[in-house]
């Protein structure tokens, strides 16, 4: 049997927070993130994947509070991997 996923809207954004150290060493750039979003549309794990050092916690940490439609198999509420990007310039 196959069946279609579907992946749940963002309900709740949170925008990380710049580390006011890494704002000052002029340091930027993109944290790349994969995370675990429950069968309620919470993010229960984020790590992540790229990015430069300064930046990750804020990235992680803004990720973790946001909340999603719960994603579907066949309408039955399932975990999903999710891959998000967090940009941080001036």
């Amino acid at each position: 049997k196959t069946g279609m996923l579907y992946v749940g809207k963002v309900i709740k954004r949170v925008a990380p927070v710049y580390p006011p150290l890494a704002m000052q060493a002029n340091i930027a750039g993109s944290v790349s993130l994969e995370a675990i979003i429950d069968e309620t549309g919470n993010v229960i794990w984020a790590k992540p994947v790229a990015g430069h050092p300064s930046l990750r916690d804020a990235a992680v940490e803004a990720l973790r509070q946001w909340k999603f439609e719960p994603a579907t198999f066949d309408g039955v509420p399932v975990k999903v991997l999710g891959a998000f990007t967090f940009n941080f310039g001036k």
